[in-house]
């Protein structure tokens, strides 16, 4: 920009001398015309740009962990004016770390007409990651003036979106011998058995002796020549709870937490997703600061299990400095569930307090970060390292 006003000086120095040498009425309106220019310039930038309107969209509200988040932005142009450069400062931070970062879109804006410039960005972490249009700085058609305007004295109709970043899946490998049990209060059926319950259809088969006669499908037999017979469903409910802290611990390193939390997040996700292979049923309960309560999610297939993640990504970190397991384990449904415990860290008293109890149905799976002053860890706690932050490696041999 300065150099085009080096440049326009220099031009309307060169007509004024033009002017001096040759006396003459084209000299005189050459001379004019660029005294002008500037003016003009300047009055139709105050003009369109209130009639330029910038909005903030995501291409996608979820992707994998170190994949590009692809942010749009859609720049709507009314006025017959275009604009010769622009240049769109985006902000955005996980909302774990809460640390702004900056990226800036340069572009020229056409006169009538809608166009979508996209911005591609990255976060090291999973989490809720926050983008928003920050500011917008605007420049003329002769590139002499710019004017930097905040995003909330423009006419922006968004500027603020979300995407959240999930962990990658790991493959792993452990004995389930916890299978599902029949609960004829539950509302969730096997997809590999059936039962007794008339609620709902498990198959339908072509009639054999012996099979009952009130199970016939009268509807369909009568369509067809053979004689069909019901199967009803198994109502199936299961008591494994994958316990999740998400507390952001060490507040002076948050770089470090926020690695360890990923090893967390991502043990967690991966342990769901392995039950799910299994078909067994679980709840993915997660203590959540604002309500101060445990929020719990059924988990039955891998839509359920995404969703799940989902919401506890979603949520910023609890800063309550209440021990979560401890909690869960004092409350009545802690006390019925075998727990599976995620957790960056966990404390000498933690520990004593899950040993007191002395119940084979408590798993931590810790990411390998215990003060010195917890060992030595007593023989009936069961409690799991995960070392370099390969899960994978850590659980072999577990039995759940």
């Amino acid at each position: 920009m300065i150099s085009m006003k080096i440049f326009y000086i220099l031009l309307l120095l060169g007509a004024f001398i033009f002017y001096i040498m040759y006396i003459d009425i084209l000299a005189l309106i050459l001379l004019v015309f660029l005294i002008l220019m500037p003016i003009v310039s300047f009055g139709l930038f105050l003009y369109s740009r209130k009639k330029v309107d910038i909005s903030l969209k995501t291409a996608s509200e979820s992707v994998s962990k170190n994949d590009a988040i692809i942010l749009n932005l859609i720049i709507d142009n009314k006025s017959y004016i275009p604009f010769s450069k622009a240049e769109i400062e985006i902000k955005y931070k996980n909302d774990l770390l809460n640390v702004w970062e900056s990226y800036v879109v340069t572009t020229s804006i056409r006169a009538l007409s809608t166009q979508k410039v996209s911005a591609v960005i990255k976060s090291e972490f999973c989490g809720s990651i926050t983008a928003k249009i920050d500011s917008i700085k605007l420049y003329d058609l002769l590139l002499l003036f710019k004017k930097k305007y905040k995003a909330k004295n423009l006419k922006v109709s968004k500027t603020i979106v979300n995407s959240i970043v999930f962990p990658e899946i790991r493959e792993l490998d452990f004995e389930v011998s916890n299978a599902n049990i029949v609960d004829y209060e539950s509302d969730y059926m096997s997809k590999t058995q059936k039962g007794d319950d008339p609620s709902e259809i498990f198959d339908i088969h072509e009639y054999v002796p012996g099979d009952k006669l009130n199970r016939i499908h009268w509807k369909l037999s009568a369509k067809s020549e053979e004689t069909y017979v019901k199967d009803f469903s198994l109502p199936v409910n299961n008591n494994t709870c994958l316990l999740f802290d998400s507390k952001i611990k060490n507040k002076s390193d948050l770089l470090k937490s926020l690695r360890l939390f990923d090893i967390c997040i991502e043990g967690l996700l991966s342990f769901s997703y392995s039950l799910c292979e299994n078909e067994v049923i679980h709840n993915v309960v997660c203590y959540n600061d604002t309500t101060d309560e445990f929020e719990k999610k059924v988990v039955t297939d891998f839509d359920e299990c995404r969703y799940a993640i989902y919401e506890i990504l979603k949520n910023k970190n609890s800063e309550n400095d209440k021990s979560v397991i401890c909690s869960f384990l004092d409350s009545e449904e802690g006390r019925l569930q075998k727990v599976i415990y995620f957790t960056p860290e966990i404390t000498k008293a933690e520990l004593d307090y899950i040993s007191e109890r002395n119940d084979d149905n408590i798993t931590i799976i810790c990411a390998d970060e215990i003060a010195y002053d917890c060992y030595p860890i007593k023989d009936n706690v069961r409690l799991i390292l995960v070392k370099n932050g390969n899960i994978s490696e850590s659980v072999l041999q577990l039995k759940i």
